[in-house]
């Protein structure tokens, strides 16, 4: 395996030191590190491609948000690690509704995102260096004006490309018609 590029995560844990909490850190006290470290970096690549799953949306997106949403506990005992998941919902019968109970900063985010969905989106440029945004309007399909703006000459370039050549033609047509 590579060594992998820690800037990114230590950037966001530098950002938001408390955001995931470290569930594992128990069951990783004997390891050096250095496999600490992959191991974090490791789990952090797998919570970040399992959000970009949900944010697009894919068949597997609620399967994915409950697990999400799900409080882990982790104990030991002689077996090992075990893992206990609670679901963090609160009856309320006179309302008829369940209300959600986060237990850390990125349930509360992940519950956010979920009561907003329709607002989550992937820039419709391609290439764009962070595509992930949540639009002001639901119709939005760029995540900045400097997306939408060379999508808008992109745009500009290909009718032109496909349509120049005859537009300048009965533009032609109608300045001879005037003179």
């Amino acid at each position: 395996m590579p060594e992998p590029d820690l800037t990114g995560m230590e950037r966001f844990f530098a950002k938001w030191p408390d955001f995931i909490p470290g569930f594992l850190d128990a069951a990783l006290a004997s390891w050096s590190p250095e496999s600490k470290l992959k191991r974090h970096y490791l789990d952090f690549l797998w919570l970040r491609d399992k959000l970009r799953l949900v944010w697009h949306g894919t068949e597997s997106a609620n399967e994915l948000l409950a697990d999400l949403l799900t409080s882990v506990e982790g104990y030991g005992d002689e077996d090992g690690l075990v893992a206990v998941h609670e679901i963090l919902a609160e009856p309320d019968w006179k309302t008829g509704r369940f209300f959600y109970r986060p237990r850390t900063p990125l349930q509360q985010a992940l519950y956010e995102l979920m009561c907003n969905s329709r607002r989550a989106k992937v820039c419709g440029r391609p290439g764009c260096p962070a595509p992930y945004f949540v639009a002001r309007d639901p119709r939005q399909q760029y995540c900045s004006t400097d997306c939408a703006d060379a999508m808008q000459d992109e745009w500009r370039r290909r009718w032109w490309r496909e349509h120049g050549n005859e537009w300048r033609k009965q533009s032609k047509k109608k300045r001879g018609k005037r003179q």
